[in-house]
């Protein structure tokens, strides 16, 4: 029994190991790049992308290897916003996590939320437009930084 749990652990953590590498996505993806949301707001407009974006058009993957923030970002930006994607996904559980330890004190966690998955996604947006020479940071950095600034605990 025991030899099965350590087979099936290690064949988990293989799958997961090989589904973390590429988010395959259906959009070719630009690089990050701040230009146009300068005192305009970075929501997604109606077609799913960020005001002032450059088209995505179709087919093609991101590569998150790395885990920059660009990466994350560009991520979001193929998903279009959908609360079902991966960026959704990830930037809800960081969200979470961050509201966990704010909750408990922490001041490096977010404070006094009330967030949508559609409002992390809009926030993260905002913020890699607003701060480009930041997308070279782990991506868990960079979504941390962009909440802190929406939802800062104690200043």
């Amino acid at each position: 029994m025991m030899t099965m749990s350590v087979n099936l652990r290690g064949r988990c953590l293989a799958v997961l190991a090989a589904a973390s590498v590429t988010v395959s996505l259906p959009a070719t993806v630009p690089p990050a790049n701040a230009a146009g949301c300068e005192g305009t707001s970075c929501a997604l407009n109606a077609g799913g992308q960020g005001v002032g974006a450059p088209a995505v058009p179709p087919a093609a993957s991101v590569d998150i290897r790395e885990r920059r923030s660009g990466d994350l970002y560009r991520v979001c930006l193929a998903e279009r916003g959908k609360a079902s994607g991966w960026c959704s996904a990830y930037l809800m559980g960081v969200a979470d996590t961050l509201a966990a330890f704010g909750d408990g004190g922490d001041k490096a966690g977010i404070c006094a939320v009330d967030y949508t998955i559609e409002a992390l996604t809009e926030a993260y947006m905002a913020w890699a437009h607003a701060n480009e020479a930041l997308l070279q940071t782990d991506m868990l950095a960079g979504a941390s930084l962009a909440f802190r600034q929406c939802w800062p605990c104690g200043r």
